[in-house]
């Protein structure tokens, strides 16, 4: 399987890059599985549902994010239901979810992320 993990996609100048990029990469590349960093995807501060979506749209299977992906409101309310993984160091309440199980092409795939350092945000 070729997993394809795509650092951060900032603000709507980074999506663009990725909408550009990325289908031909996958088809080009063989790609089976991307995972891309959401952290700044809604201009520059944390995401939301339409800009998971808009990355989704041209071949971003999952996400994960650290302590900026919840500078948007309403991503606090969806994210254990959004495809992305939040570190498992989190400090409590750990909002999100600590790893997930991917299935595709007939194999599972299971990651999780943890931050190098301590998170100094209050979530």
């Amino acid at each position: 399987m070729r997993i394809l993990f795509v650092g951060e996609i900032v603000a709507k100048l980074g999506r663009k890059a990725v909408k550009e990029v990325l289908p031909e990469l996958i088809s080009s590349d063989s790609i089976d599985l991307v995972i891309a960093n959401a952290e700044n995807l809604a201009h520059g501060r944390g995401a939301t549902k339409e800009t998971l979506n808009e990355m989704q749209s041209v071949g971003v299977d999952y996400f994960t994010g650290g302590d900026h992906i919840f500078w948007q409101k309403d991503f606090e309310e969806d994210a254990n239901d959004l495809p992305v993984v939040c570190p498992a160091n989190f400090p409590e309440p750990f909002l999100g979810k600590p790893f997930a199980v991917i299935q595709k092409r007939g194999s599972k795939v299971a990651f999780e992320i943890c931050r190098t350092k301590q998170c100094r945000c209050t979530i």
